[in-house]
């Protein structure tokens, strides 16, 4: 090591080299207590200023304002109504099965507003439904064939017709009979009428009727002036009669015959 007073290099022998290493931290030891204590209290480095960049504010998000989910209204419980049941029967009181019996419901009397128009299907019924109560009158407007639209209603036309809360269990009843239409003839008394006789007159069976001309206010018309024509001749001729007979009656007697008891001399000049 270089001595520090001297200026020039000593050599040190390698003991005691190790023995100023060994002596070393004691001294620094003992400078340390012998010295007072400075309390060091480093200066802050000063970094450059910066300017905070600014954060953004975040945009608040919209609270979506809950909508009132509207309770649900009760409806209204229906008001019970009725029904009207009718029954297709003929004179002796057996339903009669053939549809197609057509029928208006009239609502208040037989000229009322017309509700409904029902026909009775393969079993003789038809059924007019949910009528709120009131009158309602039975018309029948047509009927399949083989019957007349000739009704007799039962118990009768117009009714009432009460609300019925069984559902159709208790409908008001109508009972409507027809009379059969008269019976048809059939292809062979038509046959039988129409074909002649063997000893019958072609030409007369044949004979067909003579066509009647059509009605007409000029042909009514006509008649009429041909009536008051011959009113007139006859009443001319009556007359004629009856101046004729006038006439008769105005002429002077008939002069009397010459008598029959005179003589004639024929001798007188």
């Amino acid at each position: 090591m270089p001595d520090s007073h001297e200026g020039r290099g000593v050599a040190w022998p390698r003991g005691r080299m190790v023995l100023a290493l060994a002596a070393a931290p004691m001294a620094i030891v003992l400078l340390s207590a012998a010295s007072p204590r400075v309390d060091v209290t480093p200066t802050p480095t000063m970094s450059p200023t910066q300017n905070p960049t600014p954060t953004p504010t975040p945009t608040p998000t919209p609270t979506a304002t809950p909508t009132a989910t509207p309770s649900p209204t009760p409806s209204p419980t229906p008001a019970p109504t009725g029904e009207l049941q009718i029954t297709k029967t003929d004179t002796s009181r057996q339903t009669i099965t053939t549809p197609g019996f057509t029928f208006n419901i009239h609502v208040g009397s037989a000229s009322g507003q017309v509700i409904a128009t029902i026909a009775t299907d393969g079993s003789g019924v038809a059924v007019a439904g949910a009528l709120n109560p009131a009158t309602y009158c039975v018309e029948e407007i047509s009927a399949p064939d083989g019957y007349q639209v000739a009704p007799t209603y039962s118990p009768a036309q117009c009714l009432l017709v009460a609300s019925d809360s069984t559902q159709g269990h208790a409908p008001t009843l109508v009972t409507v009979i027809d009379p059969a239409a008269a019976p048809s003839p059939t292809p062979s008394d038509v046959v039988g009428a129409t074909t002649p006789s063997p000893s019958a007159t072609p030409s007369a069976a044949a004979q067909p009727s003579p066509a009647q001309p059509p009605s007409s206010p000029a042909a009514a018309l006509a008649r009429g002036l041909i009536g008051v024509g011959a009113l007139l001749l006859v009443a001319g001729a009556v007359m004629i009669a009856v101046a004729l007979q006038r006439r008769r009656q105005r002429q002077p007697p008939p002069a009397p015959p010459p008598p029959t008891d005179y003589w004639y001399d024929s001798t007188a000049t």
